[in-house]
């Protein structure tokens, strides 16, 4: 069932990498237009996000903006580094949608987010939202190969055997024998899985 789950997701992530990346280049190309061929309209003055997003409406930063997303979204398309960029898709649309709710209560008419094309910010929080939430549902397995030499393995085994025997003398013999015996047996099994 849970093999059935993973591949579930692979496919999710699959198809969903790909709408990521569409919507990163779509984004992307509509902001490079903007800086282009019109003027990046100023933030809402008053709010007391107006210095992150004077920040934010820097020429040089957005351009920088627009070449990550076009980065990523090739990565994306290429389909490289799968559990790498899931996390990164996620930190992205996560910070997006932050910054949407900064403009959205500070009064911002649009996000920006896709450069002449005005998106009320709100609007963009509910997408990014539903970006967040599809990739937590077709999450990546994380796969970490950790696996420990024998030569490691027995010196734990009689690291933690030590341990065992000297925390507490109140074994007699045949008892501590038998209780060492156990121990090893279960951390054979225990390791031969790793």
């Amino acid at each position: 069932m849970s093999n059935k789950r993973e591949k579930t997701n692979l496919g999710g992530f699959t198809q969903l990498r790909f709408i990521i990346a569409i919507i990163l280049i779509i984004a992307a190309g509509l902001k490079t237009y903007q800086l282009a061929t019109a003027p990046i309209p100023p933030p809402v003055q008053g709010s007391i996000f107006t210095p992150l997003l004077v920040i934010l409406s820097k020429r040089w930063l957005l351009m920088i903006i627009v070449e990550l997303e076009i980065l990523f979204a090739l990565i994306l398309f290429s389909g490289i580094l799968r559990q790498l960029t899931w996390f990164i898709s996620l930190l992205c649309f996560t910070s997006f949608s932050i910054i949407s709710i900064i403009k959205g209560l500070s009064g911002e008419s649009s996000c920006g987010c896709f450069g002449v094309v005005a998106v009320n910010p709100w609007i963009t929080v509910l997408m990014d939202l539903i970006i967040v939430i599809l990739l937590i549902v077709f999450s990546e397995p994380i796969k970490i190969n950790f696996k420990l030499s024998l030569s490691i393995r027995k010196k734990i085994n009689v690291g933690l055997t030590d341990l065992v025997i000297s925390s507490d003398s109140s074994f007699d013999s045949n008892e501590l024998l038998k209780t060492t015996i156990l121990y090893n047996i279960r951390n054979r099994i225990y390791w031969s899985r790793w």
